[in-house]
């Protein structure tokens, strides 16, 4: 890399670069929380050879904690608020088993897992807010599907932990022949997840069903409850431009 005067350049070269090397430009570091990690930057421009890309638009980027960190030298020009808070930047994080609750809310919410069932359908689980998502279906039975969804996550053990999923109440319709089509429904689920480290590992739903909203009379229970795996997705609205297109009607 090079000092950009702006920000940092960054080369990337390879034989298969045909047309020149693949160049970022990376500024705004941001230690918002004034503890010696870095906890934004921008990367503000791209170019392949000396041609910026069309269209580049710069994206912020969010590193995990004790992914980046200030320099030493930086560190002794700008000091931190605190001491203790410094050295707790400055160590490596251990982000082996599962996370809890305030982990998952300040390193998995704003990400999405990448689901692979066991069947090898894919769907991406997005987690908006610490309460709220939503999940796009990528492939299988529910290619093209996009539904939002309400959750709490809750931290079992040191490497599991459980999300108690409900989706969005959805109309009837002639769904259930022997429900009045004008019946609100609810799809809920439990998901256990089994955390080989916060963004990876292995999940299984349970308790499965379909219930009608006003009176809570359950109508449906799945027997065959669905289970794979999960990798956490950093860049979630990228992937979804790149990965999703809704069908008809969603």
């Amino acid at each position: 890399y090079v000092d950009g005067g702006v920000g940092l350049d960054i080369i990337f070269t390879a034989d298969a670069f045909t047309e020149g090397a693949l160049g970022v430009t990376v500024q705004d570091f941001k230690d918002t929380g004034n503890d010696g990690g870095i906890d934004e930057f921008t990367v503000s421009a791209a170019k392949v050879g000396d041609k910026p890309i069309p269209n580049f638009k710069p994206v912020v980027k969010r590193p995990v904690p004790g992914e980046m960190k200030r320099s030493k030298a930086d560190l002794a020009a700008n000091p931190v608020a605190g001491s203790a808070d410094a050295a707790v930047a400055q160590e490596d994080v251990d982000i082996s088993g599962a996370p809890t609750v305030d982990e998952w809310n300040g390193n998995i919410v704003g990400k999405a897992f990448l689901v692979t069932g066991s069947d090898g359908d894919l769907d991406l689980i997005s987690f908006e807010s610490s309460t709220t998502g939503t999940m796009y279906g990528l492939s299988g039975e529910d290619n093209g599907i996009k539904e939002t969804f309400t959750y709490t996550y809750s931290y079992d053990n040191q490497n599991e932990g459980t999300i108690f999923y409900k989706g969005a109440p959805y109309l009837n319709g002639l769904y259930y022949p022997t429900v009045p089509a004008d019946t609100m429904i609810q799809w809920s689920t439990d998901i256990d997840l089994k955390f080989t480290d916060w963004y990876n590992g292995t999940y299984s739903e349970s308790q499965g069903k379909d219930t009608i909203v006003d009176t809570g009379d359950v109508i449906y229970q799945d027997n065959s409850p669905a289970s794979g795996s999960f990798s956490v997705i950093k860049d979630v609205n990228i992937y979804i431009q790149q990965n999703f297109t809704a069908s008809t009607g969603n």
